[in-house]
């Protein structure tokens, strides 16, 4: 986050800093990544949800080549880095 020398960067990375050493912090901890944090359960619910709504574009799009190397670009990336994902959604 530091070597992109934004502003905004710069404090998402002393927001890290205080949700590892110091305590919690919501605006670091959401996300849509499955983990441990949130549970199992909840993880499930997460997974079942998003197969119930999107099951078949979602196998069309792992079947497919080119959208399934986007999907691990986008993998490679923390999904709270926007301009992160924001750079790989545009190059692909």
């Amino acid at each position: 986050l530091l070597a992109r020398g934004s502003s905004e960067d710069a404090l998402f990375a002393a927001l890290f800093l205080v949700h590892a050493l110091v305590r919690p912090c919501a605006v670091v901890a959401s996300d849509i990544n499955p983990s441990w944090e949130k549970g199992v359960v909840r993880n499930l619910q997460e997974f079942k949800t998003m197969t119930d709504c999107c099951g078949p574009q979602i196998a069309a799009a792992l079947s497919d080549p080119k959208t399934k190397s986007a999907i691990d670009a986008l993998n490679a990336v923390d999904l709270r880095d926007q301009v992160g994902s924001y750079r790989v959604i545009v190059s692909n």
